[in-house]
């Protein structure tokens, strides 16, 4: 696999931190619950990854023990968060394809189940986490802090599995609104030809939606995959949390000599940085509305 230095990742890192949290004041305004979640874990992510590739450039070091246990923890929160912003977008297509319409009330409540969603899941995933918490967290050099998940079948029900389980839900939303779209097509083109500004937002939040569900369904697949080929057996909680402070120093010649290791860190920095280029490419140049705000 090719190399990143890692000064190029703390640029695009801090680069896709800025360009995701660009277009939140006008998404906050249009109260699009699910963009809006999607900038912040998307933003959130990015920024973490900034902070830990700078302080960590070049060393082990273990200078900043309290931003570690808020570092590993965002990394969880977000691998949770931005697949379950994603269904978010996908139940509010899916709601947007009701031809009956709805009230105001209805639009609210919609609204306090997406926070549910986007929020409430990632909350409770950093509860599970500590479940199966092998010790406190493992520095990489060059990378920063990481959580440490001990593979057992315990950690596959609580943290490996629901991102997976997350996009087969959006997936089940995504096509019962193709199949209302296409059972109603003539009024939901009707519907949706009035406000020629909403009719684009929709067209790029399927857009956004598809490239997440397409490329996060194979990467959690792929992930589960590898993390299944070794499983420790449960043995007990307190032999599992027996050596809990426990911080491993990793330096960056040995787990960039170990492939799977450099791969599985390398996804995970990129595909952060993936995301909040692809939303701000939708949202924050091809958009109308981002363009007369910019003007």
């Amino acid at each position: 696999m090719p190399s990143y230095s890692n000064s190029a990742f703390s640029a695009c890192s801090f680069i896709g931190f800025i360009v995701s949290i660009v277009p939140f004041y006008w998404h906050a305004r249009g109260t699009n619950v699910g963009t809006c979640l999607f900038m912040f874990w998307s933003s959130l992510g990015c920024l973490n990854l900034f902070i830990d590739s700078c302080i960590w450039k070049g060393n082990t070091m273990d200078v900043a023990p309290v931003w570690c246990d808020i570092s590993t923890r965002v990394l969880i929160a977000q691998n949770i968060g931005i697949p379950a912003s994603i269904l978010c977008i996908t139940r509010r297509l899916y709601m947007l394809t009701d031809v009956s319409g709805g009230t105001s009330i209805d639009k609210r409540r919609e609204a306090f189940i997406d926070l549910g969603i986007g929020l409430g899941l990632p909350i409770l995933e950093i509860g599970m986490y500590y479940i199966v918490q092998g010790h406190r967290y493992n520095i990489f050099e060059d990378v920063g802090c990481r959580p440490i998940i001990i593979n057992t079948v315990v950690a596959f029900g609580l943290v490996y599995t629901w991102p997976l389980v997350i996009s087969a839900v959006s997936v089940a939303y995504g096509l019962c609104a193709i199949y209302r779209f296409t059972r109603h097509s003539r009024e939901l083109r009707a519907l949706l030809s009035v406000d020629k500004t909403n009719k684009g937002r929709n067209i790029r939040l399927i857009l956004i939606a598809g490239a997440d569900i397409f490329g996060s369904i194979p990467i959690s697949i792929y992930n589960i995959y590898c993390d299944s080929t070794y499983i420790s057996p449960w043995v007990s909680w307190r032999y599992l949390h027996s050596d809990f402070s426990q911080v491993e120093q990793i330096p960056a010649s040995v787990w960039k000599a170990n492939s799977d290791m450099y791969a599985g860190i390398e996804e995970t920095q990129w595909v952060t940085v993936a995301c909040a280029f692809v939303f701000f490419t939708l949202f924050g140049i091809f958009s109308q509305e981002a363009i007369g705000h910019y003007q």
